[in-house]
C-alpha cells in the first residue's frame, strides 16, 4: 500500500502583527491578537506567544493560536513579543497607549 501526504501551503510574509494597542474599551484595538494567523502545516505551526515588558519580564504567555492579550492592567509603553511557529520565531514590539497609569 502506498500513500502520499500533501502539506498545506502557508506563507509567513503576510503575518504582520499590530504594533499599537489602545485598551480604552472602545472596541477598537483593545487587545493584542492576530486575526489572520496563517494556517498550520508540517513546518510552520503555532506553538506559543510570549510577551515581555521593557525589562524582559514575561507578562503574558499562551499556547493557543487564538490568543488575545488584554493589556488594560499594564502600564503604557513598549512591550516585546516572540511568536514561536516551530521552524521560525517572529519577534517584534507593540506599543500600549491608554492603559493603566
Amino acid at each position: 500500500m502506498e500513500f502520499s501526504v500533501i502539506d498545506k501551503e502557508t506563507t509567513l510574509a503576510n503575518l504582520i502583527p499590530p504594533n499599537l494597542i489602545t485598551p480604552n474599551a472602545d472596541s477598537l484595538n483593545d487587545y493584542f491578537e492576530i486575526i489572520d494567523m496563517p494556517a498550520d502545516n508540517c513546518v510552520y505551526y503555532f506553538k506559543a506567544i510570549s510577551i515581555f515588558n521593557r525589562w524582559g519580564g514575561k507578562v503574558y504567555e499562551s499556547h493557543r493560536r487564538d490568543f488575545r492579550w488584554d493589556p488594560s492592567e499594564f502600564s503604557e509603553g513598549i512591550y516585546y513579543y516572540s511568536i514561536d511557529l516551530n521552524a521560525k520565531k517572529i519577534k517584534g514590539w507593540v506599543q500600549v497607549i491608554g492603559a493603566k497609569e
